[in-house]
C-alpha cells in the first residue's frame, strides 16, 4: 500500500517538473529565435532620418579606416562640425550622416602642419552617461579612434527635460548587460524601470516585447482588416526628419532664440544635485577608461553665450567647472577652456549655444591650436613625425 502511494506521489511530482523544463526549453528557443531576428533588433526601432545614435552607429560600423581623432560631445559639437564640413569641402553634406570633420582636419594642417582624419561622434542631447556608452561599446578595438576630444557644457550634465540615464536614445542602443550595476545603483531610476531593463538585458523576447505584441496583434487582426478598408487614415503629423543636405554657409535649422532661451530655462532650473552627480559620475567612468585604455582625451569647455550662462541658477556653471577640472586632474585628463572672447561672441550663434557658420570655423580654428600642445597631437606623432616643421600653407 505504502509503495503504491509513493509510486504515485512521484508521478504526480514529475508531471510540473516536466513542464517547467518544456517551458523553459520553449523559452530559450524562443529567445534565440527573436535575437536572429534582424527586424527586431535595437537599431530597427530607430529613425534612420532623425536618429544621431543610430547615424554614428552605422558610420563607425562601415567605416574603412581608423579615424586618428573622434569627436565626442551633444548638438554643440554635431552642429559646429557638420556646418564646417560643408564649408571645407565647398558642397553639401548630409545633415545627419554626414561624419567627417574635414574643416578641422584642413585647421589642424594649416595651422600646425599636421595631418588627421577626424570623426564627429557627436549625438544631439547628449549626457555625459551617452558619451561614456558609446566610447565603452562602440569605441572600441582596432577601429576606434586613436584620441578623442570630448566637447561638454553644462546641459550635458544638467536637463530637467532629461527624465533618466535609461530613457535616452543612445542608452535603448547601446547598453549591455554588463552595465546593469551602474543602473541600479541610480537613485533616480525606480525599481521596476531597473527590473525590466535587467529582463531586457538577458532576454532579447523581453526586450522585444513591444515589437512582437504589435506584430501579433497586426497578424491577428489582419482578417478584419478586409471589412474597414473604408475608414479615413490617421492625419497624425510624420516624424521630424533631421536629414538632408546643407549647402556651405547655411546653417542647420534652429529653432528662435526665445525659443531656445525658454527650452533652456528649463534645463537649468532648479538645480538637480543628483542628476548632476550622476552624470558627473559618468565622466568620471570615461576619462578612467579612457586612461585605462591609453587613448588620450582632450575634455574641452564649448562655448556658449553669456546670455546662455545668465539663465543657469547662480552655483550651476561654477560647479560644473569646478568639477570638471577636478576630474580631468584625477584621470590625468587634459582640459581647455574654450567658453571665452572671442568664441562667446553673440554674432558666433544661431541662437545662444549652437555655433553659426561662421563661429563653427572660429571655434575649429582655435580647437586646432589647442590641440598642437595636447597629448591628442603626440598619438599622431607617428603619422606627422615632423609636424612641428612642416610647411604651413597657412591660417584658414
Amino acid at each position: 500500500m505504502s509503495i503504491l502511494s509513493s509510486n504515485s506521489k512521484s508521478k504526480n511530482t514529475s508531471v510540473p517538473i516536466s513542464a517547467a523544463v518544456v517551458a523553459i526549453a520553449i523559452l530559450l528557443v524562443t529567445n534565440l529565435w527573436v535575437a536572429g531576428q534582424n527586424n527586431l533588433s535595437r537599431e530597427s526601432r530607430l529613425d534612420p532620418h532623425a536618429s544621431d545614435a543610430l547615424a554614428v552607429s552605422s558610420f563607425f560600423r562601415e567605416s574603412k579606416t581608423q579615424p586618428d581623432i573622434g569627436l565626442l560631445g551633444s548638438s554643440l559639437v554635431a552642429v559646429a562640425s557638420v556646418q564646417a564640413a560643408a564649408i571645407a569641402k565647398k558642397e553639401p553634406v548630409d545633415r545627419l550622416t554626414h561624419r567627417g570633420s574635414e574643416y578641422f582636419d584642413q585647421a589642424l594642417y594649416a595651422n600646425l602642419g599636421m595631418k588627421a582624419n577626424t570623426a564627429c561622434l557627436a549625438l544631439g542631447g547628449a549626457m555625459a552617461s551617452d558619451a561614456y556608452l558609446l566610447t565603452k561599446h562602440v569605441l572600441n578595438g582596432a577601429s576606434a579612434p586613436r584620441a578623442i576630444i570630448y566637447g561638454i557644457s553644462p546641459r550635458d550634465f544638467q536637463d530637467n527635460m532629461m527624465f533618466g540615464v535609461e530613457t535616452s536614445e543612445a542608452f535603448k542602443l547601446f547598453y549591455q548587460p554588463e552595465d546593469l550595476p551602474d543602473i541600479w545603483r541610480l537613485p533616480r531610476v525606480t525599481p521596476d524601470t531597473k527590473l525590466a531593463l535587467t529582463f531586457a538585458s538577458i532576454s532579447p523576447l523581453w526586450d522585444n516585447r513591444t515589437a512582437l505584441s504589435s506584430q501579433i496583434a497586426t497578424t491577428a487582426l489582419k482578417p478584419v482588416h478586409q471589412f474597414f478598408r473604408t475608414r479615413p487614415q490617421s492625419s497624425a503629423a510624420p516624424p521630424m526628419k533631421i536629414d538632408g543636405p546643407l549647402a556651405p554657409g547655411e546653417s542647420v535649422g534652429h529653432p528662435s532664440a526665445d525659443h531656445m532661451k525658454e527650452a533652456y530655462l528649463m534645463r537649468y532650473n532648479p538645480l538637480a544635485p543628483s542628476q548632476l552627480r550622476t552624470q558627473f559620475g559618468y565622466l568620471d567612468r570615461l576619462l578612467a577608461m579612457c586612461h585605462k585604455r591609453h587613448v588620450p582625451i582632450l575634455v574641452v569647455n564649448m562655448p556658449i553665450s553669456e546670455a546662455n550662462v545668465a539663465i543657469m541658477p547662480p552655483q550651476l556653471y561654477e560647479y560644473y567647472m569646478m568639477e570638471t577640472q577636478r576630474l580631468c586632474r584625477k584621470n590625468s585628463v587634459e582640459f581647455e577652456d574654450l567658453n571665452k572672447a572671442p568664441l562667446n561672441q553673440p554674432s558666433n550663434f544661431l541662437e545662444t549655444v549652437h555655433l553659426n557658420p561662421q563661429g563653427s570655423t572660429i571655434f575649429f580654428n582655435a580647437l586646432a591650436n589647442v590641440v598642437g600642445a595636447s597629448a591628442v597631437a603626440q598619438s599622431l606623432s607617428d603619422k606627422n613625425p615632423h609636424y612641428a616643421t612642416v610647411n604651413r600653407p597657412g591660417s584658414l
